[in-house]
Order: structure tokens, then C-alpha cells, then sequence
């Protein structure tokens, strides 16, 4: 733990393996936690399989971090702006169209690595 999930358009050009290893990079600085902990993992989506309201770009990028509870809003939000902030670096991607969802599962509800 934590888990980052990025979902995003497969028309969106980037260089895939760069952006999950500087991801998995900044989860140790961002959030205080051992280089051995965490995973990154990548979705691409054909476009005919994304949906979104008119005032948002198709090519949308959607986050799931799933993490521990505990930190402070603070952390969270320095942790969603540094996420953006590589994605946008990758992808070009609008900040605006950057979605960063924080999901916080207690440790007695997460099972496995061992």
C-alpha cells in the first residue's frame, strides 16, 4: 500500500514506462513511506469505451489512489498535485482534466503482500 491506478485514453501519447516509474518515485518523497511499499499501475482505454459530459475532454485522465488512512489533507493534496503534475508532464494532458480520487481502506480491510 498504497496503490495508484491510472486510467486514461489510449490515444493519449506518452512514454507508459516513464510515467509509472516517476510515479512510484514520488509516492516515497510525497508520502513519507519506505522505497519498498506501493504500486503503479497503468490502464489504457480505446476511446469508444469513454464517456464523459461535454465540458470534459474524452481523453480525460482518471486517478485512483488507494492508501491507508491517517494523513493529513495537506499530504493528500501534495500528493494529487504531484501526480498531476507528472501526468500533464507525460501526457499533455489539461490539468483540468486530471481526476485524482484518494480511497482509504484500513489496514484490518487490505489483504495480501506477504
Amino acid at each position: 500500500m498504497p496503490q495508484v491506478k491510472i486510467h486514461m485514453s489510449q490515444a493519449t501519447k506518452t512514454n507508459e514506462h516513464m510515467l509509472v516509474e516517476e510515479i512510484r518515485s514520488a509516492l516515497p518523497e510525497v508520502l513519507g513511506i519506505k522505497e519498498n511499499i506501493g504500486q503503479v499501475m497503468l490502464y489504457k482505454t480505446p476511446a469508444e469505451f469513454r464517456s464523459a459530459h461535454g465540458s470534459r475532454d474524452q481523453n480525460f485522465v482518471f486517478v485512483e489512489i488507494t492508501m491507508y488512512p491517517g494523513r493529513t489533507q495537506e499530504m493528500k493534496q501534495s500528493l494529487c498535485d504531484r501526480l498531476s503534475a507528472l501526468i500533464h508532464k507525460h501526457t499533455q494532458v489539461d490539468p483540468s482534466d486530471i481526476i485524482c480520487c484518494i480511497i482509504e481502506v484500513p489496514p484490518e480491510n487490505y489483504f495480501g503482500g506477504l
